[in-house]
C-alpha cells in the first residue's frame, strides 16, 4: 500500500510526501487495509490532520475508510462519503475500457477479437514478434516515405514503428490506434506484400471499414486520453490536476458522448438484437441522463456549457474534424459509409462508456466538496452555477451547493466560540 500525504507547508505551498509504501499482508479487504492505513496515519501523528482521502472506485476502499472511526471518534459514515474524493484518473480509465470491453468483459474481449482493434492488435504483435518482420516493415517505410516528393510541411514518420496495447493501461490501445492511423500507408503496402500475405490469417487483415472504424474510435476516446494527460500530475497554475476539473470535465464528456452517439442514428433493422433501454435511448435520439449534484436532484437535468479554462486540453468536436489525414471529416458521411455492424459497435459501445460515466457523475452528488472547489475557484465561483444552473430547478442546486460548503465548513474548521 503507498500512502502519499498532500498539504500544505507552513509557508501555504502545496506538498506532496510519500509517507509509507507497505507490503498488505492477508487479502485485500476493507479491514486489512485499514489496519495497515491506520498504522502509517499513527506513526505520523496527524489522526486529526486528515481532510479527504483519494482512492480508487474499488469497493474495498470504501469498507476501509469506514473504519476511519477508529482514528476520529466524531466521524460517522456520513462524514466517511463526504470526505472520500474517488480517483479521477480511475474513472476516466473505466469509463474507457467500459468502451473498449464493455460490461462483461471476457464475452466482450472475445467479440472485440474478430473486429478492428482485435485485427490491428493481432497485425502489431505479428510485425513486432520477429526481427525480421520488424525490418520489413521499416524498409516498407522508408520506400513509401522517400516516394513522397514533397513533404515541406510535415515530418517523416519513416522511422516511426507501430505501438503494442496491453490488457492493464486503456490509454495503451488508444496510442496503438492513435500510432497505426499515422502509419496507416505503411501497414496497408505491409499487408499485402507476398511475405505477409503467406503467414497473416485472412481473417487479420485490416480493410476499408475497418479502418474507418479505427478512425471513429480514436475520435471517441481522445477527450478521455488527454484528459488522463492534464489531470494525472500536480495542479498547477489553477489547473492540471485541481478539483475542480473533476466535475467540468465529466460534464464535457458526458456531453462528448452524446455528441458522438448522434452520427450513428438507428436504422430499423439495425437495432433488431438490441436489449430495450438500448433501443429506447437510441429513439431519443440521445442516452436518458439525469446529471445529479447532489443525488437529491435526480428529477432535473443540466445544461452543460464546454469551459473556456478546458478548450486547450480538449479536441474540438465539430463535425469536420478530420481523421488521419485525409481531409475527410469524421462525421455522417464517413458513418455512412460504414457496415451497419460497425454502426451497431460504436452505438452499443458509446452507450455502455456513458452509463458508466454517468454513473460516477451521480457520485459525484456524494461530497459537497465538488460544488465548493468551484465555488472557491476565483475564475469560476457562485456566478458560474448560478448561470450554468439558471432553471427554476436549477436554482435549488446552487441553493444546496452554498448550504453543503457552508455546513462542512461549520463541522470541521470553523471555531467553536462561545456566545456572548
Amino acid at each position: 500500500m503507498a500512502v502519499t500525504a498532500h498539504f500544505l507547508d507552513l509557508q501555504g505551498k502545496h506538498q506532496s510526501r510519500l509517507l509509507a509504501l507497505r507490503r498488505q499482508l492477508g487479502c485485500h479487504s476493507g479491514e486489512n487495509l485499514a489496519v495497515t492505513l491506520g498504522q502509517v496515519v499513527r506513526e505520523w501523528k496527524i489522526e486529526d490532520r486528515v481532510g479527504t482521502v483519494i482512492s480508487d472506485n474499488a469497493s474495498s476502499n470504501y469498507s476501509c475508510l469506514l473504519n476511519y472511526r477508529d482514528l476520529d471518534a466524531e466521524m460517522g459514515p456520513a462524514d466517511v462519503r463526504v470526505r472520500r474524493m474517488r480517483c479521477y484518473g480511475h474513472i476516466l480509465n473505466l469509463v474507457a475500457r467500459a468502451f473498449l470491453y464493455g460490461e462483461d468483459f471476457e464475452a466482450f474481449e472475445a467479440e472485440s477479437q474478430k473486429g478492428p482493434v482485435g485485427k490491428l492488435h493481432n497485425v502489431v504483435k505479428f510485425i513486432r514478434s520477429s526481427p525480421q518482420r520488424c525490418e520489413l516493415f521499416k524498409r516498407i517505410s522508408r520506400e513509401n516515405d522517400e516516394a513522397q516528393e514533397y513533404l515541406l510541411a510535415s515530418e517523416s514518420t519513416a522511422e516511426l514503428e507501430v505501438v503494442m496495447n496491453n490488457d492493464t493501461r486503456w490509454n495503451s490501445t488508444y496510442l496503438m490506434i492513435s500510432r497505426a492511423l499515422v502509419k496507416q500507408g505503411d501497414i496497408r503496402a505491409f499487408l499485402v506484400h507476398p511475405e505477409v500475405e503467406k503467414w497473416l490469417p485472412e481473417a487479420d487483415m485490416l480493410k476499408g471499414d475497418d479502418w474507418r472504424l479505427l478512425t471513429e474510435i480514436k475520435h471517441i476516446l481522445e477527450p478521455f486520453y488527454l484528459q488522463t494527460m492534464r489531470t494525472q500530475g500536480w495542479g498547477s497554475e489553477g489547473g492540471n490536476g485541481r478539483l475542480w476539473e473533476v466535475m467540468t470535465g465529466m460534464e464535457y464528456l458526458l456531453e462528448h458522448l452524446e455528441d458522438r452517439k448522434l452520427f450513428y442514428h438507428v436504422v430499423p433493422d439495425e437495432a433488431a438484437g438490441e436489449n430495450t433501454n438500448s433501443q429506447v435511448e437510441l429513439a431519443r435520439g440521445r442516452p436518458d441522463r439525469n446529471r445529479q449534484i447532489p443525488a437529491r436532484f435526480r428529477d432535473c437535468e443540466m445544461d452543460i456549457h464546454p469551459r473556456k479554462s478546458m478548450q486547450n486540453s480538449l479536441p474540438s468536436r465539430g463535425s469536420g474534424q478530420c481523421d488521419d489525414g485525409s481531409g475527410k471529416p469524421s462525421g455522417s458521411s464517413a458513418v455512412d459509409d460504414m457496415g451497419k455492424d460497425h454502426r451497431r459497435y460504436l452505438r452499443l459501445s458509446i452507450i455502455t462508456a456513458w452509463q458508466k460515466l454517468n454513473e460516477y457523475y451521480t457520485k459525484l452528488g456524494e461530497s459537497p466538496l465538488f460544488a465548493a472547489s468551484i465555488i472557491l475557484n476565483p475564475s469560476l465561483g457562485m456566478s458560474y452555477l448560478e448561470v450554468n444552473w439558471a432553471s427554476e430547478e436549477q436554482l435549488v442546486w446552487v441553493r444546496d451547493a452554498k448550504i453543503g460548503l457552508s455546513d462542512y465548513l461549520d463541522r470541521w474548521y470553523r471555531c467553536n466560540r462561545p456566545v456572548d
